[in-house]
């Protein structure tokens, strides 16, 4: 959420937006669902700077969270997969435009052939 206002206390301020993190396990549409709720959106990863921000900050978050919730492996963010013919095109939500720079790691996404939908 863009700021115009200081962030709530369990929020992470980072580049002019609020970030906050539910540690509840929950499935995509879920979490979407979730956030859509309480007039949030699903982080969306636009630029290095935001990659940098999820792959050190968030990573930290999840390592010392695991300490007391194992079951805590990553963080949903606003991109998810359609259906493309044998490979997934990758789309923003809310709306549906096709986010074209994508931060995998090496053999990622693996989510074929058990296609979910979110990630």
């Amino acid at each position: 959420l863009p700021v115009g206002r200081k962030c709530e206390d369990d929020e992470v301020y980072h580049m002019d937006y609020c970030y906050s993190f539910n540690e509840q396990p929950m499935r995509w549409s879920e979490a979407a669902i979730y956030c859509d709720d309480r007039g949030r959106t699903l982080s969306l990863t636009e630029t290095n700077d935001d990659q940098t921000f999820y792959a050190g900050y968030i990573q930290g978050m999840i390592s010392a969270t695991q300490a007391w919730r194992p079951d805590v492996t990553g963080v949903w963010t606003s991109v998810r997969s359609v259906p493309n013919g044998s490979e997934p095109a990758w789309v923003a939500f809310p709306g549906s435009y096709v986010v074209n720079r994508q931060y995998w790691q090496p053999g990622e996404p693996n989510i074929y052939p058990n296609y979910d939908g979110g990630y």
